[in-house]
């Protein structure tokens, strides 16, 4: 009967390089075309729309990248499917994004039609645009960012918002969605489905009756048993080496009694040697004050008499200063008196002393003034000035014979200009009767200065007259200057000559005036000194009595410096007895922070009062015996270091001897007591190891039971799918099932899971005397090296590995066989058909058949089948719910739709066309 919910319809655009096609999918379809035709392509796309899995699906020889390429060249691709639900018709699809060749999942509610993804213009809709463009139309497109989304609504998810649309097709449990999968997979291809395919889905399908441990990771045996046994193996060893170290273990137990009476004195003696020292830090501290207080005292004391005898010294000093001072006066009085007992004027001095100033300050005038002449240049001076003065003299003899004043009045005043500064002026000064004709020479030089214009030639030199001119003017002078001239010239030269005299006899006037100052002072000494006299004999009586006075205060001192320096010498001798007490202060704290210091029990013991210890009393007195106590404190941590690291040796020594049982304990003490109560109970460990030894085959034995007995499940699971196969008539086969045929391996896991479950014959199998922790069994033996080669080989043992699947086959008057080859049962069409039914089957037996839905699959080669195996093969799939397609290059007419693909412009097109509808096939029930 055809099932109410399921796929409907399968529309593919652009896709697969079909422009358009259209499949029926509520009931059979025969799809009819030549080989290479686009059969498979089009059965194909539907893994897009039903595959989670990407790494599953199969598109024969070519890779996912190429199939993308294949199945979505444009952004207007679709695959797309029409569902009958439960909660209505919804449609589900997969639309390219373009240069990526990746799809988008959308979804909607409403029926599929195809003009809904063409837009006004008759091109399909993009995916850009897909959802704007249905909104128009009024379909609410749901798109699913994650392909992961898609799936999980597709196959059952049940906890939907109340904006998800409800696209559940399968309702399969999660656990099966993969093989699910797998095998829907397997449907679409059915020439790929073998007899070891049909083994691994039925276990994974049935995988939730059976243990995780055996179903899927194994059950590595080797290693089980070597592990069961591995702990007694080891106990025993552990139980040999104690029993042969007994001599270091006694040992051991006298060692850690030490270090636990060491402790116990430490930690006793610890808080007490600190109360002490805290003790004796407040008396030291006190003590050291206290005496530090007296030495202050003392040595401020000391210091008081050391200022009074400095002080006494000073004052001593002064004294016997005033008193030399004194006596030099006396004395200086006695000498002056000597030299003035006659009686001598001040003022005849005085007189004496002021005529002797005026001569040497007249004597420092003359040598100022001539301190910087020169005799050369006032030589020459003297001689320029003669010069002068006889040739002024010789201008006023001459008169009007000078030869410049017959030309005054012959040139004009340019002439005179020019020619005053050509010629020299001596030449001027010459008497005419000495040179010739003057107006003769005056004609000349006018007729010559007249020829010239502003540059003069004379004698090859070329002067400029406005130069000639500024160099300046004649200027005639009257005898009346010439006479003031010449006094004026005279006064000079006089000058010139003292001044020259003074300097020629200046080595004499400097001598004279050396002995003038030398008798200046003498005279001012002799002054000075008898001024000195008088003020002497005016204080002769006072410094007589000050010098009486200053002798008895000097007595006085001395007196009182000798009382001071005796105070001084008692008070030191204090201060060298407070030393002496702070030294030996110092000194016995000194050592006792010394022996502080080498302490250890105090951070590297901080935990000695929490460790195994033994009681110990003290009552003596802590403050008088602090460093012995310490000293003792500082020998008992060396002796617990020696006796810790001996213990430790023995530890160490044990654990080379093999005895390890107790090294993982961080706690030594915890290690030290566990080893001690081993040693001590023995007995019971022997015991203890026969009991593990029936515990490890008891162990391993549980695991190969479960094992058993879920090879018992798998055979009654088997039993239930065949009743799903035998239903079914397939082809000329009397009987069609699948047999489990036992491997060998299996009777060796029964025989050591039977060993295990009684008590009493395990026990006899093993015992700790045994080298290998058992004595032997040769069954045993047997069965667990058959299953160690089987581990060596296979790694692990799983319930697959237990047995094998046949196909149990009869036809018609013949016998049974139980093939190995699923490809073997017959001819290519009943191979295909038992294919199938074990497909439907398999899937059939992952579904929820409350919630069932129609799914579709597929069969190739379908003109290999006859019309009636074919009828048989469409109820079959209908029972298992599904729709059956066939395809061949001939029509099927058991269908109820015949489609046949046609090409068109070098494209596949499938649509109404192309599609004609059978009456309902009748399906004759065989049983």
């Amino acid at each position: 009967m055809k099932n109410e919910y399921g796929l409907r319809k399968l529309v593919l655009i652009n896709s697969a390089n079909y422009e358009i096609a259209e499949i029926p999918l509520d009931d059979a379809v025969s799809i009819v075309g030549p080989n290479n035709s686009g059969k498979t392509s089009l059965i194909n796309a539907l893994q897009f729309l039903l595959i989670r899995d990407k790494q599953q699906m199969d598109f024969g020889a070519h890779d996912r990248n190429s199939s993308l390429k294949f199945y979505f060249p444009y952004p207007s691709s679709y695959i797309l499917l029409e569902m009958q639900l439960k909660s209505g018709v919804v449609v589900v699809g997969c639309v390219g994004k373009g240069f990526s060749n990746e799809y988008q999942y959308f979804s909607y509610e409403g029926s599929l039609h195809i003009e809904d993804y063409k837009d006004v213009d008759g091109s399909i809709i993009e995916e850009a645009f897909l959802q704007e463009k249905m909104r128009e139309k009024g379909i609410s497109i749901n798109k699913y960012p994650r392909s992961t989304e898609f799936f999980n609504n597709l196959y059952g998810k049940t906890d939907l918002a109340s904006s998800d649309l409800d696209i559940r097709l399968f309702s399969v449990a999660a656990s099966l969605r993969d093989v699910f999968q797998k095998v829907l997979i397997k449907t679409l291809h059915l020439d790929k489905l073998d007899s070891a395919d049909i083994k691994r889905f039925l276990l994974q399908i049935n995988a939730v009756n059976y243990s995780k441990e055996a179903s899927s990771r194994g059950f590595d045996f080797k290693r089980e048993w070597n592990e069961a046994f591995q702990s007694v193996e080891e106990d025993k060893a552990q139980y040999k080496a104690c029993k042969d170290s007994m001599s270091s273990i006694n040992d051991l137990e006298r060692k850690y009694n030490r270090i636990r009476e060491l402790r116990g004195k430490i930690g006793t003696m610890r808080p007490l040697i600190n109360k002490g020292l805290s003790q004796w830090e407040e008396y030291k501290n006190s003590e050291n004050d206290r005496l530090e207080n007296d030495l202050a005292r003392v040595k401020a004391e000391v210091a008081e008499y050391g200022k009074k005898h400095d002080q006494i010294i000073r004052d001593n000093e002064e004294i016997n200063r005033k008193l030399e001072e004194i006596d030099s006066k006396n004395n200086r009085y006695e000498s002056l008196k000597s030299r003035f007992v006659l009686n001598i004027d001040e003022d005849v001095l005085r007189q004496n002393l002021d005529s002797l100033n005026n001569q040497v300050a007249a004597k420092q005038t003359l040598l100022n003034s001539t301190r910087q002449d020169n005799v050369r240049f006032i030589s020459k001076r003297i001689k320029e000035l003669d010069e002068d003065i006889n040739q002024s003299l010789r201008e006023l003899e001459s008169g009007e014979k000078l030869f410049k004043r017959q030309l005054q009045s012959l040139l004009n005043s340019e002439e005179k200009d020019i020619l005053y500064n050509l010629v020299n002026q001596r030449i001027l000064s010459l008497c005419v009767d000495e040179i010739g004709d003057v107006r003769s020479f005056v004609e000349s030089y006018r007729t010559w200065l007249n020829s010239q214009g502003d540059v003069l030639e004379l004698n090859g030199l070329t002067l400029n007259r406005c130069e000639i001119l500024a160099m300046g003017h004649y200027e005639e002078k009257s005898s009346e200057e010439i006479r003031e001239e010449i006094k004026s010239s005279k006064a000079e030269l006089e000058q010139y000559r003292d001044r020259l005299r003074a300097v020629e006899e200046r080595e004499k006037v400097e001598k004279e005036l050396r002995e003038l100052i030398n008798r200046r002072d003498s005279a001012q000494k002799e002054l000075n000194d008898y001024i000195e006299f008088v003020e002497l004999r005016l204080s002769e009586a006072e410094r007589n009595d000050e010098k009486i006075k200053l002798s008895k205060s000097l007595q006085e001192n001395q007196d009182n410096l000798a009382k001071f320096d005796e105070e001084k010498e008692k008070s030191q001798s204090e201060e060298r007895e407070i030393n002496g007490r702070i030294n030996d202060l110092n000194k016995r704290n000194g050592e006792i922070s010394l022996l502080r210091n080498k302490r250890r029990d105090v951070e590297n013991y901080a935990d000695v009062l929490e460790l195994a210890n033994l009681p110990y009393v003290y009552d003596g007195n802590v403050m008088e015996e602090l460093p012995e106590l310490l000293k003792n404190q500082v020998d008992d941590c060396d002796e617990l270091d020696s006796v810790s690291s001996s213990k430790n040796r023995i530890l160490r020594d044990l654990e080379h001897r093999g005895f390890t049982k107790f090294i993982g304990i961080e706690q030594e003490d915890e290690m030290t007591e566990r080893i001690l109560d081993y040693a001590h109970t023995l007995p019971k460990e022997e015991a203890a190891i026969q009991h593990n030894l029936h515990v490890a085959i008891t162990r391993v034995g549980n695991i190969l039971i479960e094992l058993v007995n879920q090879y018992k499940t798998f055979e009654d699971d088997l039993a239930k799918f065949n009743v799903l196969i035998t239903k079914r008539r397939v082809s000329d086969l009397k009987k069609l099932s699948i047999e489990i045929n036992p491997r060998d391996i299996l009777d060796a896991v029964k025989i050591i899971a039977r060993h295990s479950t009684d008590s009493a014959d395990s026990m006899g199998l093993f015992s700790p005397d045994a080298k290998e922790g058992y004595a032997g069994n040769p069954e045993v033996d047997k069965a667990k090296e058959k299953l160690f080669r089987f581990c060596d080989n296979n790694d692990k043992l799983r319930l697959e590995n237990l047995f094998d699947l046949s196909i149990k086959v009869q036809k018609e008057g013949e016998l049974e066989q139980n093939l190995s080859d699923l490809n073997a049962i017959g001819s290519n069409g009943t191979v295909l058909m038992a294919k199938l039914i074990f497909g439907l089957a398999l899937l059939h037996w992952m579904t929820d058949k409350k919630n069932a839905t129609t799914s579709i699959c597929y069969l190739d080669e379908a003109a290999s089948i006859d019309e009636e195996n074919q009828k048989k093969l469409i109820a079959a799939a209908r029972e298992f719910g599904f729709v059956l397609l066939f395809a061949s290059p001939t029509a099927q007419t058991t269908v109820r739709y015949c489609i046949r693909i046609e090409k068109r412009n070098n494209r596949n097109v499938v649509t109404d066309k192309q599609r004609i509808t059978l009456d309902p096939i009748e399906v004759r029930n065989e049983e």
